[in-house]
């Protein structure tokens, strides 16, 4: 039986990358950049709008405010969105959050571009609150007074995508959950030749299968199929292709598994692939066909909607009733 792949410390990652790169320690031509609001968090924050001619004031949601056209003589009160524990406390998106990761782990460059105002607050809660030393010139609150940008949100995201591309990045990867953020970034193809972006829309997709955390310094994955080795687990969802996320260690989990005899069963995914592995026993299999009903169900995620799917997902994974608890309690409040 194989161990789980140790993962280097954050220290360990920088002296190695020092060694065998000077500068920054990442993906040169390759980037990963990633909205905040409805993409890697929910949170209660809202902007206040005031309009002094009427005395009327009124909120909007991060969503509403990128199909927001502002008025002549309308204040706007961002004041929410510069509040870290309103920050701490919103929901993280794990699906994206697990993509974003995934690049940084790849040492390929990770940035942020976001309607908020304050760049520094972006910059703390990526280090202290998720873990992640993302290089301050990377991210872009684009309403931040620090950037200079006009005109609307798309407009103000173009143009830190403007300065991105003179960064001399090529490749890049970016997820936004508006529409006209998306259409707007991928016309700068057109604008410049030799330029390929991958623009995804971001869903509001929440995972109980991506909440359970390895112990410090194991690949999650890896940890789970050895927990599945030692007969703690019967089955385990495995994503082996999709788009911007690095598949190796799944791919080679899936060959582990083939080589012990486990079953497998696919999952219909139409931009992926996903397979649910399982032990040899009838109750691992009749958990796996039902794990692969859920994923169809929500177009191949292994995604939940309600705190009652939640619940179903996490049971049939083996997690441990606390785990579930805690989870169901913090993305639906049960």
């Amino acid at each position: 039986m194989s161990n789980p792949k140790h993962v280097l410390t954050f220290n360990e990652f920088l002296n190695e990358a020092i060694k065998t790169r000077p500068g920054k320690p990442y993906h040169g031509r390759k980037i990963a950049v990633f909205d905040i609001d409805e993409t890697l968090i929910l949170t209660k924050a809202k902007i206040k709008v005031f309009d002094p001619n009427t005395g009327e004031s009124f909120e909007l949601t991060p969503e509403e405010f990128n199909e927001y056209e502002k008025a002549p003589g309308h204040q706007l009160d961002f004041s929410q969105f510069r509040d870290m524990e309103i920050m701490k406390a919103g929901k993280l998106i794990d699906y994206y959050l697990k993509i974003l990761k995934d690049a940084y782990r790849s040492r390929v460059a990770v940035g942020i571009v976001t309607a908020r105002d304050d760049r520094e607050m972006i910059f703390r809660w990526l280090r202290e609150h998720i873990g992640l030393r993302i290089d301050k010139d990377l991210v872009f609150a684009v309403n931040d007074p620090v950037h200079g940008y006009r005109g609307n949100i798309a407009d103000k995201k173009k143009q830190a995508f403007e300065e991105i591309i003179d960064m001399g990045y090529k490749d890049i990867q970016f997820y936004d959950d508006d529409k006209a953020n998306i259409r707007l970034v991928k016309s700068l193809e057109r604008e410049h030749p030799g330029v390929e972006i991958m623009a995804v829309r971001a869903e509001k997709r929440y995972s109980i299968a991506e909440s359970v955390s390895p112990p410090d310094g194991v690949y999650r994955e890896e940890w789970l199929f050895d927990q599945m080795q030692k007969g703690k687990k019967d089955i385990q969802f495995l994503v082996l292709k999709h788009p911007g996320i690095d598949t190796s260690e799944e791919q080679g989990i899936l060959k582990k598994a083939r080589e012990l005899g486990y079953g497998e069963l696919k999952v219909d995914k139409g931009d992926g692939e996903a397979v649910v592995i399982h032990r040899n026993s009838s109750r691992a299999k009749k958990k796996a066909k039902r794990l692969v009903q859920i994923a169809n169900g929500h177009g191949g995620y292994l995604a939940d909607k309600t705190a009652e799917e939640a619940r179903e997902i996490g049971e049939l994974l083996d997690y441990a009733k606390a785990d579930i608890d805690r989870y169901v309690k913090r993305n639906y409040g049960k």
